[in-house]
């Protein structure tokens, strides 16, 4: 039991997302200019759960979960998946290597369809109102 707990923890960290952001900052570029919106982005404020890019907001805390559970999903169910192909193997037992076929196949859907679960809700709050994400802008 303790090396399952080790295999997920350790996959856990190994696949945790970081994110890098890189700028540019141009100097040179020093003459003042009037901007004009021409997305009609200065109502962004206006969202009932903020900005995505904003670490002070809901929007970007739900944001964070969602890319977590696109990230553990389909590693749980592969790692789950392994660990019984290889007790199917080891017990060299056909019938028992179909049942863990069968549940890995399963799981693999399952991981599928909760990969694009957080894709789609991002994608209806977005829709709604309820998020806005300043990059678009």
């Amino acid at each position: 039991m303790s090396k399952k707990i080790f295999i997920v923890i350790t996959s856990i960290l190994l696949l945790v997302p970081i994110n890098i952001e890189a700028k540019n900052i141009d100097y040179n570029d020093a003459v003042p200019y009037i901007a004009i919106d021409i997305n009609n982005c200065s109502g962004i404020n206006n969202a009932i759960f903020g900005d995505v890019s904003d670490s002070t907001s809901t929007a970007w805390l739900i944001q964070k979960v969602l890319n977590y559970i696109k990230v553990l999903g389909p590693t749980i169910a592969v790692v789950l998946g392994s660990i019984d192909m290889v007790k199917a193997i080891i017990t060299s037992d056909d019938e028992n290597m179909k049942k863990a076929q069968s549940k890995f196949v399963k799981r693999l859907i399952a991981a599928a369809a909760l990969f694009f679960v957080p894709t789609i809700t991002s994608i209806l709050l977005s829709i709604f109102g309820l998020t806005t994400n300043s990059a678009s802008c």
